[in-house]
């Protein structure tokens, strides 16, 4: 080759690997301007030694990175027009009064799908307001202080995951719970009733309460400071860091499935994955999946009946239970959450028809757990039954069609380290 081809060619490849770099950089750059910081109002009232704890809790939010802080003692800030600009609400509050357009804009901000994380004394105040303590679940009636060990009730729980139970020095609150609350308590003092925290799903948006962090201590204990961080992310509806949970559906897309969205036998309303009755088409995953946690909500239409099944054949029962139609003419292995045909569940946890029912379900090699509504009602195994013996290990996961009246939301799945080899 001529010394100026030559020349010319490396002269023409230089030109293209530089503008390669620069395209891949304005592609990095470009994402990073895309994800979005937390937008977050702190509103704190000076009480419980804010002062003390506020350095603390600074820490931990810079150190995380994706939090944008606006700390404030003004309620106002919940009226709806200035609350919307927020993604989160975390309350560090006691006593004080709110008004009703107050107490209403907070409750509208959780219910089209913002957050909201109180802590410890958060429980303690508005006390004029029931919509509030609607909204937290629980309101303080009484405590003790000392040290004491806080169990976690859900290890697979986002905000719990990866952590064990811990010993705290703090105030032990109890609470009086109102009468509307559907809370599912993810944590309690050990050898005691005392719920320490807890979440719910509100409308679109979510809630979590941690009763600890009354002093300078308890915010200094790493597991509390793990889960606060947790919290403002899951109810921020943002993947927990480390909590090794991905988003199945998270109400925008349909990407990570196939099958029914391309004939609409499967849409998309509102956030929420709803079935369309008359297109007789199931939606599977595009991955297979081996040992994981699935977590989920689903409700049905009087009567409605479907499926999930996991491993490609493994189905657990999503039935409403209470209709009249299925009343002594199915089997307890038929009842919802059961193991379909093969394990049953030891009770009965399911809400009425049009009601959100959360479910949660463990596969790790032949081990199979089920959740509902936070409930443990089926533990068992593959060699429980011959038919279940002769299942895969590993598989796709399938949204049964049953006649449509079906609905889905917050889809998530979090791999495990296979305990089997898969076959």
């Amino acid at each position: 080759m001529k010394a100026w081809r030559r020349a010319w060619l490396v002269a023409r490849l230089l030109v293209v690997v530089t503008t390669m770099l620069a395209g891949c950089a304005s592609t990095v750059a470009a994402e990073e301007a895309g994800k979005k910081k937390i937008r977050v109002l702190l509103t704190v009232d000076g009480s419980h030694g804010w002062a003390q704890k506020e350095p603390i809790f600074n820490a931990l939010v810079d150190e995380a990175g994706d939090f944008e802080i606006t700390k404030s003692n003004n309620l106002d800030n919940w009226l709806p027009e200035r609350i919307k600009q927020y993604d989160l609400v975390v309350i560090h509050t006691t006593g004080g009064d709110l008004t009703d357009a107050q107490a209403d804009g907070l409750s509208q901000f959780v219910q089209a799908g913002g957050g909201v994380v109180g802590i410890h004394s958060a429980s303690d105040s508005f006390k004029n307001s029931d919509r509030y303590w609607e909204l937290i679940g629980g309101r303080f009636a009484g405590h003790g202080h000392g040290k004491f060990t806080v169990e976690l009730l859900n290890e697979w729980h986002p905000i719990t995951v990866g952590l064990k139970d811990f010993e705290i020095e703090d105030e032990d609150y109890q609470h009086k719970y109102h009468p509307k609350a559907d809370i599912h308590v993810i944590a309690k003092k050990k050898g005691d009733n005392r719920n320490m925290a807890w979440v719910k799903q509100v409308g679109r948006g979510r809630l979590a309460y941690l009763a600890n962090g009354h002093g300078v201590a308890a915010f200094k204990t790493p597991s509390f400071q793990k889960m606060l961080i947790n919290a403002m992310y899951w109810a921020a509806r943002r993947p927990v860091p480390g909590s090794g949970y991905t988003a199945l559906f998270d109400g925008t897309d349909l990407k990570h499935w196939r099958g029914g969205a391309q004939q609409k036998a499967w849409v998309i309303e509102d956030g929420v994955l709803v079935n369309k009755p008359g297109q007789r088409r199931s939606l599977y995953s595009t991955k297979a999946y081996g040992d994981f946690v699935i977590r989920l909500q689903w409700k049905l239409r009087p009567g409605g009946n479907s499926g999930l099944k996991l491993r490609t054949h493994t189905e657990i029962q999503i039935l409403d239970d209470y209709a009249r139609k299925y009343d002594g003419r199915i089997k307890p292995c038929q009842y919802a959450g059961s193991v379909y045909c093969n394990i049953p569940p030891k009770r009965r946890a399911t809400k009425k028809a049009g009601e959100w029912n959360r479910m949660q379900v463990l596969m790790r090699g032949k081990q199979v757990k089920v959740w509902m509504n936070g409930v443990l009602i089926v533990d068992g195994s593959f060699d429980d039954t011959e038919a279940l013996k002769k299942r895969p290990m590993k598989g796709t996961i399938e949204l049964q069609y049953h006649g449509g009246g079906l609905w889905f939301r917050d889809i998530e799945i979090k791999p495990l380290p296979p305990k089997e080899k898969t076959r």
